[in-house]
C-alpha cells in the first residue's frame, strides 16, 4: 500500500466497492478495505495509524456490535475503518458523537481522511 499511488489506490478502492456490493463484508476483503483505510491517515498526514485494538474494534463495529473502548484508546479512530468500508460498499453512514465539542474536533482529526478515497465529511451542529 505505501508504494501505491493515490491513482493505484482510487483503482484498489474502486475494485473493492464491486466486489463488497457483491460478496458483502466477507473477511478477507474487510482486511483489504481496513489496510487501505490504515494507509489512507498517513497520505493525509494525520500522523497516525490504527492498532491491533482498534482493528478489533472496528471489525466488532463493523458485524453491528457494541464496542467499549476507555478514554483515550482511539473510538473516533477505530470508528473510520468501518465507516469507510461500510461508505464503499454503498452503505450511507452516519459517525454520530455526543456534543458540538466532540463533532468539531473529530470532523477537523478526521475529515481529512474521508476523501481518501471517499467522498465527503460534513459536520452538523445540534439545532443548525
Amino acid at each position: 500500500m505505501r508504494s501505491a499511488t493515490d491513482a493505484d489506490l482510487g483503482a484498489l478502492a474502486d475494485g473493492m466497492r464491486a466486489r463488497l456490493r457483491r460478496d458483502g463484508f466477507a473477511p478477507e476483503l474487510v482486511g483489504e478495505c481496513f489496510a487501505l483505510v490504515r494507509e489512507s491517515p498517513r497520505r493525509a498526514a494525520i500522523g497516525k495509524r490504527h492498532y491491533g485494538s482498534q482493528l478489533l474494534a472496528g471489525w466488532a463495529l463493523l458485524q453491528g456490535r457494541l464496542v467499549e473502548m476507555e478514554t483515550g484508546e482511539g473510538k473516533t479512530f477505530a470508528a473510520t475503518l468501518p465507516a469507510c468500508t461500510a461508505a464503499l460498499a454503498g452503505y450511507p453512514v452516519h459517525v454520530v458523537t455526543v456534543n458540538d465539542y466532540l463533532a468539531d474536533r473529530d470532523a477537523t482529526e478526521m475529515g481529512p481522511l474521508y476523501p481518501l478515497p471517499w467522498p465527503e465529511c460534513r459536520r452538523r451542529r445540534a439545532g443548525k
